[in-house]
């Protein structure tokens, strides 16, 4: 599938070159202002529809862009955004086969910030927090904790403890060390000073998602260090 405004060449090599590697594409900068690109191309740059699982939706051919300078960055932004609509355009068979809607959702975006570290070097925090004590109190007062852009997840582990799963999208180590300590106060502010993780029980496993890991040491945090199956978190 191939989407343009007006007749589009299926033999243009900039399509060819697309379709090849599998990656975005696009004509040099300077060849666009001299006037030049047309040698090689009708189209500016092409950008593959690739879900979270490496499957090919589309592509996106751009024949103008008169806003934006086709820099690096710029072209890293459309490949990443092309990326989180491939995964709205098709859903992923194995995390449409978890019950809650949830976890599908929480397991969706899991898998593209794995791939947005691989492909993007953009990194994501994640932390599973155990509660090895029933305690509503502290259990609402992490859900309440939740900022705009991360997910939480509650599930229930092997150990039949509560285990509240926190997702940080584009979140680099320094930054998940931010959002533990901020946890941190909130404990102080709601149980009293001497009152911490430690005390009220609360296992904390953290992980970052950065360059150099791997999907299989995803699942083994998941499922071996925090107690999960892949019916509660499915990657």
């Amino acid at each position: 599938m191939i989407g343009v405004m007006g007749p589009l060449d299926p033999e243009d090599d900039l399509i060819k070159l697309c379709l090849e590697r599998g990656e975005l594409v696009s004509v040099r900068q300077e060849l666009i202002d001299s006037g030049n690109s047309a040698q090689f191309s009708s189209l500016q740059a092409c950008i593959p529809l690739i879900d979270a699982e490496g499957r090919l939706l589309a592509i996106l051919a751009v024949r103008q862009m008169p806003f934006f300078a086709f820099q690096d960055r710029t072209l890293s932004l459309l490949s990443l955004l092309a990326g989180h609509i491939a995964d709205l355009l098709r859903r992923d068979p194995h995390v449409l086969q978890l019950a809650d809607a949830d976890a599908q959702q929480f397991t969706l975006q899991l898998k593209r910030s794995l791939v947005d570290v691989e492909q993007h070097t953009l990194p994501a925090g994640l932390f599973a927090f155990e509660m090895t004590r029933a305690n509503d109190e502290l259990t609402r007062l992490m859900e309440r904790s939740q900022r705009g852009l991360d997910l939480h997840l509650p599930v229930r582990n092997n150990r039949d403890h509560h285990v509240l799963l926190v997702l940080l999208p584009l979140t680099s180590p320094q930054g998940t060390e931010g959002y533990l300590a901020r946890i941190n106060l909130l404990l102080h502010e709601h149980f009293g000073i001497d009152s911490g993780f430690d005390s009220l029980g609360v296992r904390v496993m953290p992980f970052n998602l950065e360059p150099g890991c791997d999907r299989n040491g995803l699942r083994n945090f998941l499922y071996n260090e925090c107690g999960l199956n892949d019916q509660q978190v499915a990657v």
